[in-house]
């Protein structure tokens, strides 16, 4: 009956949060693009450092498209609320999927993010060769983007 749909609602909004609150982490590791890019504009008339923010940038992309996919999966499996009573199992399967997806590959970012938080120029050519490292040795083309746990 009624307790029962309110439940399976309250279950798969319960699972919706915690996607919600891996959205705010990833908000940081969707701007990075953009630091690396603003980065990348300082060092112009350098073209080795210049190249190597144009891997970092293109080590970035594949992993923070697939983050993306998976935000976009989670929200088709709660966006019709009418159906989440009618499907809360499937429909919690479905967030947890991407929910555990996006957590596993929180870990790739631990180190990469903190370094970027703040936008300072004086210690950019140390940052830049750290995230290099770090991005290529965790999104390179053919690698698992999860780290073994």
């Amino acid at each position: 009956g009624l307790d029962d749909a309110r439940r399976r609602f309250d279950d798969v909004a319960r699972e919706a949060a915690y996607v919600e609150a891996l959205r705010d982490h990833y908000a940081g590791l969707f701007r990075l693009p953009r630091k690396f890019a603003a980065a990348r504009a300082r060092v112009e008339g350098d073209q080795i450092r210049r190249e190597e923010f144009d891997r970092i940038a293109a080590l970035v992309e594949r992993p923070l498209a697939a983050a993306r996919r998976a935000f976009t999966a989670a929200e088709r499996a709660v966006a019709d609320p009418v159906g989440l009573v009618r499907a809360a199992p499937e429909a919690i399967r479905a967030v947890r999927r991407s929910r555990d997806r996006l957590h596993a590959d929180t870990r790739s970012w631990r180190e990469i993010t903190p370094m970027w938080e703040e936008d300072r120029a004086d210690d950019e050519d140390a940052r830049r060769a750290r995230t290099y490292h770090l991005l290529a040795s965790r999104f390179a083309e053919g690698a698992a983007w999860t780290p073994a746990a």
